[in-house]
């Protein structure tokens, strides 16, 4: 994975952002497990796979988005 140096406050929020993406995925996962009590263990692992890979999808989308808007002729605004 390439990274910006022109914008260093992504570095360390995108890793933030992919480590709560993975905390969100458990939880909604655990929680899944709960109200859907007919899912199998393969089917709930399965899941959670998928959320996890939908939020860091996103946090990285919306991680790029900021560092686009907010660097400009590598200053950051």
């Amino acid at each position: 994975m390439k990274i910006n140096k022109n914008c260093p406050k992504c570095q360390t929020s995108l890793h933030v952002t992919m480590v709560n993406a993975v905390l969100v995925s458990v939880i909604f996962g655990g929680l899944l497990r709960y109200i859907l009590g007919a899912f199998t263990a393969l089917n709930l692992t399965i899941v959670v796979v998928l959320t996890m890979a939908i939020a860091i999808l996103f946090g990285w989308l919306i991680e790029l988005l900021f560092c686009t808007l907010s660097v400009r002729d590598g200053k950051i605004l």
